[in-house]
């Protein structure tokens, strides 16, 4: 989940100065969702995941498994930078033309675009941290 964003409201005094470390550990991991299975958890090694590291996890990992399982599918993507990457839509139009949902450019051939600032949470966002966390102890012990 992406926390940037967030403010808390405290009752106790404001003016109180609480210090925060910057820049802590991270964990990126990616999941999938069909009607029949969940892909995942992967867990990315990279610090950072960018559009070039997001579409050599897709290419390698996921699409692998997509296909083995079955080619009647409409693969749905998320907001987040890496997913709107030239090179990933690239490939995803190449690959899954009208079968794939997210944020889209006019050239882009897709079963429908992701709306612009939609609140809507995907399925992964909804559930799959707690899920997540189970399977793993990250986020309490330093890897």
């Amino acid at each position: 989940m992406n926390w940037h964003i967030v403010c808390i409201w405290g009752t106790e005094n404001p003016r109180i100065v609480i210090e925060n470390v910057r820049d802590s550990p991270k964990v990126n991991v990616f999941c999938a969702i069909s009607n029949e299975k969940v892909y995942g958890p992967f867990f990315f090694e990279e610090p950072t995941v960018n559009g070039m590291i997001y579409l050599h996890m897709f290419e390698k990992w996921l699409m692998p498994h997509l296909n083995e399982d079955s080619n009647d599918y409409i693969f749905q993507q998320d907001g987040s930078p890496a997913h709107y990457n030239k090179d990933v839509q690239g490939y995803l139009n190449r690959n899954l033309p009208q079968r794939w949902i997210g944020h889209t450019g006019k050239e882009d051939d897709t079963l429908m675009r992701w709306p612009p600032r939609s609140p809507d949470l995907t399925p992964c966002d909804f559930f799959f941290w707690g899920v997540c966390e189970g399977h793993c102890l990250c986020a309490s012990t330093p890897r």
